[in-house]
């Protein structure tokens, strides 16, 4: 709504956006307000691209399509991919079962380790063909 209502040419728009992301009207910013407005507006950045992700994924999908976007973010960047989840594919499904039933006999580990095995084994599947690191923004 800020940017709709905005005059094309004043600055108040940059000022009223600056205020809903921090929280506080820029005249009131003290110095460690700044850092903390950099962060909000990268993490405002990543969501938009992330909602991004999903409704260009959606338009070649039927409307009633399931579909799940997986990020994972390192040092390196992030590789991120959206799926249409086919529940009624046995082959997924028994791979499913298949991680699950390893899982299961993994419980004595923390929900972290056994994160962090998974999360590992997602990196290798989301880097893109051949390569050796994770590169920013391996996209479906």
């Amino acid at each position: 709504m800020r940017l709709e209502t905005a005059d094309p040419d004043g600055d108040a728009w940059v000022e009223s956006l600056a205020a809903l992301v921090a929280r506080r009207p820029p005249e009131l910013w003290g110095d460690g307000d700044l850092p903390a407005f950099e962060v909000a507006v990268a993490d405002l950045g990543r969501r938009f691209h992330a909602a991004e992700e999903l409704a260009v994924a959606a338009r070649a999908v039927p409307a009633e399509a399931p579909l799940l976007r997986v990020g994972l973010a390192n040092g390196h960047g992030e590789l991120s991919r959206v799926f249409h989840v086919a529940d009624s594919d046995p082959a997924v499904q028994r791979l499913h079962a298949d991680l699950a039933a390893a899982l299961g006999r993994h419980a004595g580990l923390t929900t972290d380790q056994r994160a962090v095995a998974l999360a590992t084994l997602l990196q290798t599947l989301l880097e893109p063909e051949g390569a050796g690191a994770p590169h920013p923004a391996a996209e479906m």
